[in-house]
């Protein structure tokens, strides 16, 4: 379970505001090409979910808790691509982050 270390813009301890979340280069170039702004990142709310642990060989961690949850650094969300069978897998510790409360 991530949770967060710092009670930050009134979400509850559960509910963990990550701010530059996007560890990923590529992810992250999308999305200064996108906005325009080279200082963009993502921030996101992660709200009751847990880290993962992600085989850097295999797959590529995307977003990752920031340094004021525990625990910090951590893989939230990673990515694998099968070259055989173009198969793709996106995987997020968080089924609470797709509701709107």
């Amino acid at each position: 379970m991530v949770i967060s270390c710092v009670r930050k813009k009134g979400y509850h301890p559960k509910e963990c505001f990550v701010g530059n979340a996007v560890i990923c280069p590529t992810l992250l170039a999308g999305l200064v090409t996108e906005t325009g702004d080279k200082e963009s990142n993502l921030d996101i709310v992660y709200p009751q979910g847990c880290t993962l642990e992600v085989e850097t060989n295999i797959a590529v961690a995307i977003i990752a808790s920031g340094p004021f949850s525990y625990p910090a650094g951590r893989p939230l969300g990673a990515v694998y691509y099968n070259n055989e069978s173009k198969g793709r897998v996106v995987v997020l510790g968080s089924g609470h982050a797709f509701s709107d409360k």
